[in-house]
């Protein structure tokens, strides 16, 4: 093999190949994973850097490499995580990596670039700048927001990287870092500076001495979710001889470390099983093990990035609309060019936008505007209150050739009307009207026979396969309701209602079935649907819950009474009672019955009984087959609660009607020991270039780029 040229220092150095297994989970959410070494089997003149606690080989095995490694420029220290000494724009860490020279010469990094391996390969080069004897050179990666002019930033994250390397453009490599995981709350560095040896830091020291540190070895997770009757072996990096030991007998972990459990919440509940790993010296690593009864660990959500903005909107006309405060920009190339394109109204809320055939329609606050050209936006209504992500939809018309807009109101004030509006726009002007609207909620706890009342609009989606309305209601059970129209919202039918079954913040659907979720921290957390085929036989939608003024009631059925005399049931109009025995019903004696088998045909899809579902977004994995995302909060109560943390799932009907769920992702709150109710990551938009884009919502980032990468379920 020939020998390569270092025309920084003059320096000839032969190498020789050596082949290097790249492991690495690198995640800003739970898991991050980088490794230490000088080469890899898909690069020529390069050997490996021995991991820490292992021996160094001797000049004699490695002459060549000793020599070129011999420059002194290394990767020092890498912060791949969240938690950083230094914090970038709005407070949030950004991602570095430090290089040390060693050596007694100043080195110019001029030809150099670092690359990435991962699931996307990316190389950035250094500008012409120089590295003096014994300096510190920190590297930020491209969600670093610059505070000044001399900063070095990639273009790209070192988020999930499965190497970074760095590189002279004559191919030779001085340094690569691989196969080293570590969590996200701590940095990874060589000690002493610049040496073989590692210690991970809680405390990193970017452009200071690296300090000794107890922390030899890293566990492979933070957070993990384990599928009851399912296995997982966790591994130290480097490669260390631990004891292991779980502090619940229900959740066992061998010599090896793997963990085995064949109970669902055997982790305690909120309390997740904690399995340790402590080598000789008694440094010990955690893992907290939840224990659930879905699917995970087998597809993944993989995050790229935290590009800059502060509202993402729409994909649309090629690009990512987002705002930043009052302007209104438009990113392409997953993220990598943003320009201003216009302007966008007060977003006193998260706004949503949307694109028509007659231009663009975006909620913010508490109005709907219109524009034409992103320079001018026309307030179209000004409602009482704001609405929710899913709270704003439209549906174009073919027929008629009209665009049907549709807002619904949400507030927490309970002596407030709340209301549904529906635009009707055939291109010139847009008609508003309300459509369906209720008293306040404060009116049924002064008299809890004003049924006709709820405490805010969830939800207002549109069928794209019939252009039929869902409305959803909420919160408590008898406020819990779904509503439909099969007519453009000219009427409204109740479609269920009396229980947290039926409090929902996402409706969406296939060509067979109408899918909703709970949002719901009171009761076990389950998605339903309608099958297609009741509506097409039936002509429409059969109540789920009909009011009954004839017949009988039955025993053994929860009712909810909606008229009464007051001697016919042993509850109250707008209260409940569990039936004992068969009552005459008449037009004064009327109840509703609650999940009643008789006319309850809905089915679960999925028990995901941890916390409140929140919004889903359709997308398509690495196949182009279409995958519904569905985010959780942290938001839930005893027992039900398996642990404070949120989670993404991922839903993929079959072509036999079954779905196929995962858990994709778990995130801990921005304040880990602090759990956040409301920590979640909000699916927006996917581009088209795959990239699956998450406002985050009590979490260490603003926004989140990803990749979905579905692996079916057996």
């Amino acid at each position: 093999m020939e020998c390569v040229t270092n025309d920084v220092l003059g320096a000839s150095a032969p190498c020789r190949p050596a082949a290097i297994s790249a492991r690495l989970f690198l995640s800003s959410i739970a898991l991050a994973a980088l490794t230490a070494c000088n080469g890899s089997a898909d690069s020529p003149g390069s050997s490996a850097t021995p991991l820490a606690g292992s021996a160094a080989p001797t000049a004699a095995e490695t002459p060549a490499d000793e020599r070129f490694r011999n420059i002194g420029l290394r990767i020092n220290e890498v912060l791949a995580g969240d938690l950083s000494t230094e914090r970038s724009h709005g407070g949030k860490h950004t991602p570095w990596i430090e290089l040390y020279n060693s050596s007694e010469k100043q080195i110019s990094l001029q030809g150099f670039s670092l690359t990435r391996r991962g699931v996307e390969n990316k190389s950035w080069e250094f500008p012409d700048v120089d590295i003096s004897s014994g300096e510190y050179l920190r590297i930020w990666d491209d969600n670093h927001v610059k505070t000044g002019h001399s900063a070095l930033q990639t273009d790209f994250s070192f988020l999930r990287s499965q190497t970074l390397s760095l590189v002279h453009r004559d191919h030779s490599i001085l340094d690569r870092v691989s196969d080293i995981a570590f969590p996200d709350h701590q940095s990874w560095g060589r000690y002493p500076d610049g040496s073989d040896s590692s210690r991970f830091y809680d405390t990193p020291s970017p452009g200071r001495t690296n300090p000794d540190s107890a922390d030899r070895f890293s566990l492979n997770c933070d957070y993990l979710t384990l599928s009851a009757g399912s296995s997982v072996t966790l591994q130290t990096t480097p490669d260390t001889e631990v004891s292991w030991h779980s502090n619940n007998e229900l959740v066992q972990v061998s010599a090896q470390g793997m963990i085995t459990t064949q109970t669902s919440g055997a982790a305690g509940e909120s309390e997740p099983a904690i399995i340790s790993a402590t080598d000789s010296t008694g440094n010990s690593r955690q893992c907290q093990v939840t224990v659930a009864n879905w699917n995970s660990n087998l597809s993944t959500l993989t995050v790229l990035g935290h590009p800059n903005s502060d509202f993402l909107l729409n994909y649309a006309d090629g690009g990512i609309y987002f705002t930043v405060p009052g302007e209104l920009h438009k990113a392409e190339d997953g993220f990598e060019n943003a320009k201003r394109v216009g302007n966008f109204p007060p977003t006193p809320s998260s706004p949503v936008m949307l694109k028509t055939p007659y231009g663009y329609f975006a909620s913010s606050g508490k109005s709907i505007y219109s524009s034409q050209d992103f320079q001018h936006w026309t307030n179209e209504l000004a409602m009482s209150h704001i609405n929710l992500q899913h709270g704003f939809a439209s549906y174009f018309d073919q027929a008629s050739l009209s665009n049907y807009l549709y807002a619904g109101e949400y507030s927490v004030e309970a002596d407030k009307q709340h209301a549904v509006y529906r635009g009707r726009s055939t291109g010139s002007n847009t008609n508003w009207e309300s459509v369906l609207h209720w008293g306040p909620e404060q009116q049924f706890y002064q008299d809890n026979s004003q049924l006709d009342t709820i405490r805010h609009v969830h939800a207002v989606v549109t069928d794209p396969y019939t252009g039929h309305v869902y409305v959803a209601t909420g919160d408590v059970d008898q406020h819990s309701r779904l509503y439909f129209s099969d007519d453009n919202g000219e009427h409204f039918k109740l479609l269920a209602m009396g229980s947290q079954k039926y409090r929902s913040l996402s409706i969406w659907f296939t060509g067979k079935y109408v899918y909703w979720n709970m949002d719901s921290e009171r009761a076990d957390q389950h998605v339903y649907r309608l099958p297609r085929s009741v509506y097409k036989r039936e002509g429409s939608w059969p109540a789920l819950t009909p009011e009954l003024a004839s017949g009988t009631t039955t025993v053994g059925v929860r009712y909810l009474v909606s008229a009464t005399q007051g001697s016919t049931f042993p509850a109250a109009a707008g209260n409940y009672f569990y039936e004992t025995q068969a009552r005459p019903l008449s037009a004064a004696e009327r109840v509703y019955p609650i999940e009643d088998p008789q006319y309850d045909y809905s089915e679960s899809v999925a028990d995901l009984t941890h916390a409140s579902q929140w919004y889903h977004l359709w997308v398509k994995d690495q196949n182009g087959e279409d995958v519904l995302l569905m985010s959780t909060s942290a938001e839930g109560t005893e027992p039900d609660l398996r642990d404070h943390n949120s989670r993404v799932f991922g839903f993929k009907e079959r072509p036999d009607g079954s779905v196929d769920v995962q858990e994709l992702l778990n995130m801990p709150s921005r304040t880990p020991g602090l759990p956040n109710r409301f920590t979640q990551l909000i699916p927006s938009l996917q581009d088209g270039d795959g990239y699956i884009y998450f406002r985050g919502r009590e979490t260490a980032h603003r926004t989140y780029k990803t990749r979905l990468t579905w692996v079916n379920a057996d």
